[in-house]
């Protein structure tokens, strides 16, 4: 019986452990940000690129923040992939 509920106590530490990781992962490669006047998805995606796909970049902007349509609203908060010094460069 002890052996049982430590199989159910290691089950379920399990999956906790690997959503704390994947969360952590998500908050180092994801940035917040508000749309400002002006903004636009296309807009947006191309100060992040750099090197990469606008198109891709968006796509990921729409994914993770579950947006069906491209249409923004001033205030909006959107998570973005993470790029050092891209987003002051508006």
């Amino acid at each position: 019986m002890l052996l049982g509920m430590l199989l159910v106590a290691l089950w379920f530490h399990t999956p906790l452990k690997a959503a704390v990781a994947q969360e952590q992962n998500v908050s180092e490669s994801y940035q917040q940000i508000v749309v400002q006047p002006g903004d636009t998805l296309w807009e947006i995606s191309t100060r992040l690129a750099q090197d990469n796909n606008r198109a891709s970049v968006l796509d990921q902007i729409m994914a993770y923040n579950n947006l069906e349509t491209s249409e923004l609203e001033v205030g909006q908060t959107l998570y973005v992939p993470f790029v050092q010094d891209q987003l002051n460069a508006h």
